[in-house]
């Protein structure tokens, strides 16, 4: 093979539409999650949460935060009166 004919191969290997890259999408840094939060359940209410995880197509990790993050703002939006106390 000569040197014209061995750029001709090259460029074949090369033209043509771009492949999609594989992997993890790219994520801005505010939005990254990156603070990790451990949570101790029994064995029974790790199955409660589970199940209710199911229930709405989400991982046990993500229902927990969706449900958990719901909560917490609605608690910030109370007026400062309604704040219970012992």
């Amino acid at each position: 093979m000569n040197k014209s004919e061995q750029n001709d191969s090259s460029d074949l290997l090369t033209s043509g539409p771009e492949p999609k890259k594989i992997g993890r999408p790219v994520v801005a840094d505010d939005a990254k999650r990156s603070t990790l939060v451990r949570v101790l359940t029994t064995a029974s209410e790790y199955e409660e949460l589970k199940q209710a995880a199911e229930s709405d197509a989400m991982s046990v990790s993500t229902w927990i935060r969706t449900h958990s993050l719901h909560k917490a703002r609605q608690s910030t939006k109370a007026p400062s009166n309604a704040i219970r106390t012992k």
